[in-house]
């Protein structure tokens, strides 16, 4: 039997613009995306919600975005967490902890449309494409 509920996505990212746009793109293809606009927010809501995917800005306002992986990957649910950090900050510039905490999908924000992201996010979650509502 199918699990047909729809997958959670949180994205934690400090600028509204960048958010929307990319939860716009993933309601759309049918997963349930809430935002924070920061750590401390961020990680009340992944306790509350306990989602299958998180979208994790690196420069946010209070605390850095690796600093607050580092406290999430320290919580029973959080510790296998499935993340992917977004930034403008190229990969060889990011903190090299990314990597050993898990992280396998670091996308630079000015260079992935929200197509890309989708692509990327249902590779992660390794969900099949759906028909989707609406193509870009």
């Amino acid at each position: 039997m199918k699990n047909t509920l729809p997958k959670k996505i949180v994205i934690i990212e400090d600028d509204p613009s960048i958010s929307q746009m990319y939860k716009f793109k993933l309601d759309l293809e049918g997963y349930n995306v809430t935002l924070a606009h920061n750590s401390w927010e961020g990680l009340e809501l992944i306790k509350k919600i306990k989602p299958d995917l998180v979208l994790l800005d690196v420069l946010m306002p209070y605390e850095r975005g690796e600093d607050m992986l580092i406290k999430l990957r320290t919580t029973p649910y959080g510790k296998n967490l499935r993340v992917m950090m977004l930034t403008n900050t190229e990969y060889q510039d990011a903190s090299p902890i990314i990597t050993k905490l898990g992280v396998r999908n670091y996308i630079i924000k000015a260079n992935t449309t929200p197509k890309q992201l989708v692509r990327l996010a249902r590779k992660e979650l390794n969900d099949k494409p759906e028909k989707s509502i609406a193509r870009t």
